[in-house]
């Protein structure tokens, strides 16, 4: 391994701050992760920051357990391709499950974008409609359970449709706004009663709260 002065100007050329460089340094397992994103990504200049927030979370991803033909993915973080750590964790299944049936020679670029959501896009209008599709189909049911379904909703959003490569921040809000537009903000009968056990001297009561 190189020693510590090329590591932090290699490091310096991914985007880390002198503060995230000292801590990788720490961390053998990470800055050898960080070390093989490096000699893949080849950089002449520092990236975007979002760039550089991929290509960390690929180094983090990956200082454990390695991945096949990462560099695939790297490139494709450089590229903007994979945008998102949601795409860059499917891109880590995608060659680790070739992996492991055997099929690591049969790797495709066309098959490996289109498991990562390589090209999706979605504006504001796009991940609206899609909410409100889902919403409307569900009306009857929301409108009787209320909050309590609203994570749910939007686990199901995101495993069950495009929704999965959309930003997860943009489609919490669109889901919680829809909920307010449907049913109104979140009241007492939102508010989930837990039983709480108090000691006593013939042994435990139970309490709402």
């Amino acid at each position: 391994m190189a020693d510590e002065a090329t590591l932090t100007a290699q490091f310096q050329i991914l985007g880390l701050t002198e503060k995230a460089i000292k801590e990788t340094l720490k961390n053998k397992k990470l800055t050898v992760a960080y070390t093989g994103i490096t000699n893949e990504a080849n950089l002449t200049s520092t990236p975007e920051p979002d760039v550089t927030k991929g290509l960390s979370y690929l180094a983090t991803q990956t200082k454990e357990t390695q991945c096949p033909k990462r560099e695939a993915i790297t490139k494709a973080i450089i590229d903007r391709r994979l945008k998102t750590n949601v795409q860059i964790q499917a891109a880590l299944e995608h060659l680790r499950g070739l992996e492991a049936q055997g099929k690591l020679g049969e790797y495709s670029e066309e098959v490996f974008e289109r498991e990562c959501g390589v090209g999706a896009e979605f504006t504001k209008e796009g991940i609206e409609a899609i909410v409100k599709q889902y919403v409307d189909s569900n009306k009857e049911r929301i409108v009787e359970e209320r909050y309590k379904i609203a994570q749910e909703t939007l686990s199901v959003l995101k495993n069950t449709t495009d929704l999965k490569w959309a930003p997860p921040l943009e489609v919490k809000q669109e889901v919680d706004a829809q909920f307010v537009t449907l049913i109104g903000p979140k009241d007492e009968r939102d508010n989930e009663k837990k039983k709480v056990y108090v000691s006593t001297l013939r042994g435990y009561r139970s309490r709402l709260c």
